[in-house]
């Protein structure tokens, strides 16, 4: 998966808060490459 062609927005939290898209992106890459997927931060590392 290339981050660089992600894109998310801020949401709201369960607080009443905001959580960032910048956040919300990270956290969902990061669970995606945890089990799931390879994550490359652009194109050009796919060789």
């Amino acid at each position: 998966m290339v981050a660089g062609a992600t894109t998310t927005r801020d949401l709201p939290d369960h607080l009443g808060g905001v959580v960032l898209a910048e956040t919300v992106q990270r956290a969902e890459l990061t669970a995606l490459a945890d089990r799931f997927a390879t994550v490359v931060g652009s194109a050009s590392a796919l060789g």
